[in-house]
């Protein structure tokens, strides 16, 4: 199958397993798409532009936490973790989680939220915050080095 046979932004299906599909009409639930590279992948609103490797059209989940305390685990990867509490709360970053891991916290309660590394890890901000300013403000967190045992954070954003 050529692609020339499509325009920017269609998928026709069913895509032949002789060009790397699957023969059927529908995705399964964790279905993988591939495309050749010439066209961009869409699902739903979602667009992987093929020749930049951008994806766009998408909204973050938002991992909503009411608690004291919380956790950060992999299922928070690209997730807005958005707190609310009127009390103070914290948030451990763990060692367990890989290099690339990002995520934004949102104070939206009025307890202000401290982030901790765990035993062996590492917050770095340039300004050496580890708590957000106030009620609305948002962190963004990332994992620049992790061997599995010191995670080193880099927070930036509305700390104080």
């Amino acid at each position: 199958m050529s692609n020339s046979a499509f325009t920017k932004g269609q998928i026709a299906l069913p895509v032949p397993v002789a060009s790397g599909g699957t023969g059927t009409s529908s995705n399964t639930a964790n279905a993988i798409l591939t495309g050749g590279g010439a066209s961009p992948i869409n699902s739903t609103g979602v667009t992987i532009d093929a020749s930049t490797n951008l994806m766009y059209g998408f909204g973050a989940k938002i991992n909503a936490q009411t608690g004291t305390t919380y956790t950060l685990l992999s299922t928070d990867n690209g997730k807005i973790v958005e707190v609310s509490n009127a009390s103070a709360i914290t948030i451990t970053l763990p060692n367990n989680l890989a290099q690339g891991f990002n995520c934004l916290i949102v104070q939206t309660g009025a307890g202000q939220i401290t982030l901790s590394a765990q035993a062996g890890g590492a917050l770095h901000n340039r300004s050496s915050f580890t708590k957000t300013a106030g009620q609305y403000a948002m962190l963004s967190l990332y994992i620049s080095t992790n061997s599995g045992t010191n995670a080193s954070y880099i927070m930036c954003g509305d700390g104080a």
